[in-house]
């Protein structure tokens, strides 16, 4: 399932009409490749069918119980729209992305917010914090920043591409920190899939396959690094790592 699912991945990158539905759907299947998708439109479509405009969707949907989880269960349940719509409970990206793709079948113009540490979604000029299905503001989310609250646009919209390369980087780190490389590397995949060109993403995949004892994978990760970004940082992080697995053996685990 893994090498048909990177096709898909890819020809979602390649579709200027992809939604940000689309991208859960196919994070969905990243995480359980027998999830019964359809189902998940079915549910989804009557969900819009039982809204009317007298609510704004964000109200809507929190009348309906969706909202973020107290006792949370986990991210990789929380990242599947079809436990989303059993639960009514996810990560505020998951609620986000219902809240996007119930307010566009409703007729609002409706994004994805790219902010540090939470997704948000601005539905017409409107800012809401899908965890808790209300409004928010601008001024009012960069307190809780900090220190870093004037450091670059915290507000930028973000493309579904943006919306699934976020979703499967809560996936990735969560298996990393579980033990389960393997599955950290399919998330990896799938990024690259959508993102064929970003060094940060090959330098990982080559710090993830030494934790398996894959020299020989690290190394091409590492070169296509030094391909991409010849100079700098990087390249100088990714020159180091290729020096430390000179002489070093095959010993996957």
């Amino acid at each position: 399932m893994h090498q048909p699912l990177i096709d898909r991945f890819e020809m979602f990158a390649a579709d200027p009409a992809a939604e940000e539905f689309d991208a859960a759907l196919l994070v969905n299947c990243a995480v359980d490749s027998a999830a019964d998708l359809a189902e998940v439109r079915i549910r989804t479509g009557r969900l819009v069918e039982s809204c009317t405009n007298i609510k704004a969707p964000w109200v809507y949907l929190r009348d309906a119980g969706f909202g973020g989880n107290p006792d949370a269960s986990g991210v990789v349940v929380e990242s599947r729209l079809d436990k989303l719509l059993e639960t009514k409970r996810g990560l505020p990206i998951s609620l986000g992305v219902l809240l996007i793709h119930v307010a566009k079948k409703l007729g609002h113009r409706a994004v994805g917010v790219n902010f540090p540490g939470h997704f948000l979604v601005r539905v017409g000029k409107q800012l809401v914090d899908p965890h808790l299905m209300k409004k928010t503001s601008e001024p009012d989310c960069l307190v809780k920043l900090g220190d870093m609250a004037g450091m670059g646009n915290h507000f930028a919209a973000a493309s579904p591409d943006e919306v699934a390369l976020r979703m499967l980087n809560n996936l990735k780190y969560q298996y990393a920190s579980d033990g389960e490389w393997y599955r950290t590397l399919e998330m990896l995949d799938y990024q690259l899939a959508l993102a064929p060109d970003h060094p940060h993403l090959y330098l990982e995949r080559g710090q993830f396959w030494l934790r398996l004892g894959g020299v020989t994978a690290a190394r091409e990760a590492f070169l296509q690094v030094l391909r991409l970004v010849p100079t700098g940082d990087l390249a100088e992080l990714a020159s180091s790592r290729l020096k430390d697995l000179e002489g070093q053996d095959e010993i996957l685990h």
